[in-house]
């Protein structure tokens, strides 16, 4: 991946030189776009960590970025990024790491797909009728779908009032 910018009043600090943050907006960019197209279809990728080593000052023209792979794993990436000058002098180094995010299940918890904790669970309050002991991995899990609430005995209740509430 390859990206530019220019070098001037919107991008420069209050001492004429290119701002460092705009080097690593630059890095960064770059980095994403090419996680993002490097991953399976359907995934996504976030950042999870960037630093930068700025070498030598931009005063004026345009900064360009070469983003490279470093590694392409199933679930990270790692991206390296050079930034130089329009003489081709190096002026930042930057190392992004991308989290690359499987795609998630769309079903409906309620119906009871395979795919659900929430199935999991009211499977587990149909043999049991219980408070679930150990629940904070599935209560985890379970964030996008309902609140988690503490059950009476401390441990993560993933249906909240609704497991507190079952009559046996």
């Amino acid at each position: 991946m390859r990206g530019r910018v220019p070098v001037d009043h919107r991008t420069k600090q209050p001492f004429g030189l290119l701002h460092g943050g705009v080097s690593v907006v630059l890095a960064e960019s770059l980095g994403s776009i090419g996680a993002y197209y490097a991953s399976p279809e359907g995934h996504h990728a976030v950042g999870l960590d960037i630093n930068a080593n700025h070498l030598r000052s931009a005063t004026s023209g345009w900064v360009t970025g070469t983003a490279r792979p470093v590694h392409i794993g199933r679930t990270t990436h790692v991206w390296q990024i050079e930034m130089v000058n329009e003489a081709g002098e190096l002026t930042c180094v930057s190392r992004l790491t991308m989290a690359i995010l499987a795609p998630r299940t769309r079903c409906n918890p309620l119906s009871g797909c395979a795919a659900s904790p929430f199935s999991r669970i009211a499977g587990a309050m149909r043999e049991g009728g219980r408070c679930q002991r150990g629940g904070a991995a599935l209560a985890r899990h379970l964030w996008r779908w309902r609140p988690a609430r503490l059950c009476s005995r401390g441990s993560w209740s993933a249906f909240g009032a609704l497991i507190l509430t079952r009559s046996g």
